[in-house]
């Protein structure tokens, strides 16, 4: 009965094959690495994803934080943004106050984003139907993407799981 929507999420999910090896997947890792600090934002759904990616450099012991729970952004600084359309007024308005600091923000979006052509992107090409409504497709890929690239810094440097487990929460 749901086998159509599982294979649109598993096509999705194939797709990434072309980005994870992409040019703008190894910029988006060199801006990571190469950032003194590191802002995430996402609103929803898209904010969920972005918090799944900020623990995860949290546990790489990058220095990062989201938009709304973060000291003032500056010029060495790196914004991610998260958001599958860039419908939102927020989206926007955060974006366009980041570029009057720094020109250093990656848009992780999908290919009709009102967004994607006002800052570096990572664009995934997603698919949906109606009963994978508004935005379930791109936030389901997104969080495969970003959990993906966080296997890709965790080679580069040279970090295993238990690395990661070392700087998990231990108060709980």
């Amino acid at each position: 009965m749901f086998i159509l929507e599982l294979d649109i999420i598993l096509k999705n999910i194939k797709n990434l094959k072309k980005i994870l090896d992409s040019k703008e997947t190894d910029i988006f890792i060199n801006k990571i690495l190469s950032s003194k600090r590191i802002f995430i934002f996402g609103i929803g759904r898209s904010g969920y994803v972005g918090r799944c990616f900020f623990m995860r450099l949290m546990h790489l012991n990058f220095n990062v934080y989201f938009v709304s729970e973060a000291p003032a952004f500056k010029e060495d600084d790196l914004l991610i943004v998260i958001s599958n359309t860039g419908k939102c007024v927020t989206i926007k308005t955060i974006i366009e106050k980041a570029k009057k600091i720094s020109n250093n923000i990656v848009v992780i979006t999908s290919k009709n984003s009102k967004i994607k052509d006002i800052s570096f992107s990572i664009v995934l090409d997603v698919d949906k139907n109606n009963y994978l409504p508004m935005g379930t497709t791109f936030e389901h890929t997104a969080l495969i993407y970003l959990d993906l690239v966080i296997a890709k810094i965790m080679k580069v440097l040279n970090k295993s799981e238990e690395d990661i487990i070392k700087e998990h929460n231990n108060l709980l």
